[in-house]
């Protein structure tokens, strides 16, 4: 065949694709926004001509809050504070619980032997850690970075992570009927926050919790420090209703000359109607499996599984349930699992305003230890300029792969998982402003370098 006849998808149309998942509602996992963008992607697929198009449900517990506030009454005066939800709690009555607010710093053991919170409120400094280019670029396979703008001191907040998130647990344990978690490194004093949603063990988490903002808990703790010796009571508020329900991975498969397969991947689901999170992953997915459809069957020497998991924002359990139910049929078979997250802008607190730095996001794209991948990967983004790019080992100080790929790469799966982590991913200002637009055709360019020189590999080259 005549492959100028073959066109990439143009970053307009990758764009709408982003924009319609995003005009249909908060994509939580189960929701009806989420079926929508499901039903939407299968449908895409089957108008770029890919004929094995399958849907495989997957059955979850429905966690949907409904309302939720706080107050706090000092003097007999009651008084609102701005609040958001801890996801995947327990829900109060109508009337929330009341009781009197501890402070307990970040909750540790010795914080908790300090201040008796049996029947209380605990109100905890939840910390993100630093996200630190220096100690990356040290153990990078690669770092492109042609304009020097990832100094070695270069860090923001990691909000895809809490250093102290066992608090939570610890002051349940110690008797507390709940939680007011105060999000002292977020940038621009943000309180919604969709995190964390892993670690549920399929049950809501024991007593209900509200995250405030850094400005709003500044103020409460100052207020709990002047009144020490007059306890001041607080009502929290988290309505909402558990139920059934089920979120499907979507998938489209065209066949090579081979059973082995090279996948390639993104979730579905977000908090809100994100668009970096985790739209803008699904619209490069999308975009490959748009190309890859216009060749014939049998044309490349793998076959070509382009999926998009459920429930990244339940226990990752589209990844974790693809790999148990395929663990004998396809997971063997896999010769690479390419996973593309979060095109992301920059985004930087300065002044105590959220600025928008004119820069990508930069962005970790993690390689398991073969050398001709590795070399894949370098060769496509110096070729097609991904700046603020750094290829990184699976084995790193983040603690191995923190994406969508973390369950194959558990699992032994070989990797390649692109991802970056601004701040704003787990937020409602998460919005198309945020997308790194003018890379879209430069990472679908890359990443159809990389699926075209994997697809050349052969089992031997891996070992």
């Amino acid at each position: 065949m005549n492959e100028k006849n073959i066109i990439v998808p143009k970053k307009e149309e990758i764009l709408s694709w982003i924009q319609n998942v995003c005009d249909m509602g908060y994509r939580r996992p189960g929701s009806e926004a989420d079926k929508k963008v499901e039903n939407y992607f299968e449908r895409l697929l089957r108008e770029f001509g890919i004929s094995d198009v399958r849907r495989e449900d997957i059955e979850i517990p429905l966690w949907e809050p409904e309302d939720w506030k706080f107050f706090i009454e000092v003097d007999g005066k009651k008084e609102e504070i701005p609040c958001y939800f801890f996801v995947y709690t327990e829900f109060t009555g109508p009337e929330g619980i009341t009781g009197e607010l501890v402070a307990v710093q970040t909750g540790r053991e010795v914080d908790f032997q300090k201040h008796d919170v049996k029947g209380k409120i605990a109100v905890i400094d939840f910390r993100n850690p630093p996200l630190s280019v220096g100690p990356l670029k040290k153990i990078a396979y690669h770092v492109h970075d042609p304009d020097n703008t990832l100094p070695d001191t270069y860090s923001h907040a990691a909000t895809f992570r809490f250093l102290n998130w066992d608090a939570f647990y610890r002051a349940f344990e110690n008797g507390a009927i709940g939680v007011i978690g105060i999000l002292k490194d977020h940038p621009g004093g943000l309180k919604e926050y969709f995190y964390p949603a892993d670690d549920t063990a399929s049950d809501p988490r024991p007593i209900p919790g509200l995250y405030l903002g850094r400005e709003e808990g500044k103020k409460l703790k100052k207020l709990l420090r002047e009144n020490k010796d007059t306890p001041i009571k607080g009502t929290l508020i988290q309505k909402g209703k558990k139920s059934k329900g089920t979120t499907s991975n979507i998938m489209g498969i065209i066949p090579g000359k081979t059973d082995d397969i090279i996948l390639v991947s993104s979730h579905h689901d977000a908090p809100f109607n994100n668009a970096v999170q985790d739209a803008s992953g699904s619209g490069m997915v999308l975009a490959l499996a748009k190309y890859f459809a216009q060749f014939p069957p049998k044309t490349f020497n793998k076959t070509l599984l382009f999926l998009f998991t459920a429930g990244h924002f339940y226990e990752e359990i589209g990844g974790k349930k693809f790999l148990e139910i395929h663990k004998n049929d396809w997971i063997p078979k896999i010769f690479t699992s390419i996973h593309i997250e979060h095109i992301a802008k920059e985004c930087l607190e300065q002044n105590g305003e959220l600025v928008l730095t004119g820069l990508t996001e930069p962005r970790a794209i993690f390689v398991s230890d073969f050398d001709p991948l590795v070399s894949i990967v370098k060769n496509a983004v110096i070729n097609h300029d991904l700046k603020r790019s750094l290829i990184l080992p699976t084995d790193n100080p983040l603690g191995g792969v923190p994406t969508e790929g973390g369950p194959f790469e558990r699992e032994n799966v070989t990797v390649i998982s692109l991802a970056s982590a601004p701040f704003y991913i787990y937020n409602p200002i998460d919005t198309m402003d945020k997308l790194a637009v003018k890379i879209f055709e430069p990472v679908v360019n890359a990443y159809i370098d990389i699926i075209r020189s994997i697809d050349k590999l052969t089992r031997e080259d891996l070992k």
